[in-house]
């Protein structure tokens, strides 16, 4: 079930496309198109020490790398796609610590021009997901008779809204924001004769980030990216337009 501010998200940006609210001229914007235009790119994003809770205070960690393809709909609406690979460690106040090897990851994500002017208000809205290989190798202080074995699967479920400024400042764009997710991490270890099933969710919902974005000729462009409070992540993204 879509979470009430994606629904509302999908109604504003229906809204800006059908009624043609926003301001008319050609956006610059870091990660809109125009319309009719793809973009293909990759990005790689290393997550670190995010605040979760289980039956105590957790933290997860993730590498992710993937391919990214962005399409058009229009001047100041944007739709995205991607897909690749993952890993997932979660660490436990306690001590124990488990390691998912990569799986397969995807996600969907819509963006839209709320303002252009001085500078540009852009709203934004994704669902990400992946499920890491099962059979996590857990080390550390064990927990309920963990050390007695069992198979080990976890499967990450994000969606998340942001709101961002942006700026052209010479021939880089900056930019930065506020952004609200909800994450969930779904874990079930498997014994012999039983399952005992946990889930990870999110200690702080509301995040910050700041990046900016180097363009090099009219097709290439690549950016850098931190988020901050929720989490601690670093993102790199390279693209070029088709």
């Amino acid at each position: 079930m879509k979470p009430l501010w994606l629904n509302l998200l999908i109604r504003v940006v229906s809204f800006m496309w059908i009624s043609g609210v926003y301001i008319v001229g050609e956006a610059s914007s870091v990660g809109l198109l125009e319309e009719g235009k793809f973009t293909l790119g990759g990005e790689v994003t290393w997550v670190r020490d995010r605040d979760m809770y289980e039956t105590e205070t957790a933290k997860v960690s993730s590498d992710q790398y993937l391919a990214v393809l962005k399409y058009g709909l229009s001047d100041r609406i944007m739709l995205a796609g991607k897909f690749g690979v993952a890993n997932l460690e979660t660490h436990m106040a306690e001590g124990e610590t488990t390691f998912f090897d990569i799986g397969f990851a995807y996600g969907l994500g819509l963006k839209g021009l709320l303002y252009d002017g001085d500078f540009r208000i852009i709203l934004g809205g994704q669902y990400f997901t992946f499920k890491p290989e099962s059979g996590g190798e857990t080390t550390g202080v064990m927990k309920h008779a963990y050390s007695s074995g069992g198979d080990v699967e976890i499967e990450w479920e994000e969606w998340q809204g942001e709101i961002a400024i942006e700026k052209d400042v010479e021939d880089v764009v900056l930019y930065g924001g506020m952004k609200y997710s909800n994450l969930d991490c779904f874990q079930v270890r498997k014994f012999s004769t039983s399952e005992i099933d946990s889930t990870f969710r999110e200690q702080r919902n509301v995040g910050l980030f700041c990046g900016f974005c180097v363009p090099f000729g009219e097709r290439f462009k690549t950016n850098f990216e931190v988020n901050l409070l929720d989490e601690t992540a670093f993102t790199v993204k390279l693209s070029w337009t088709l």
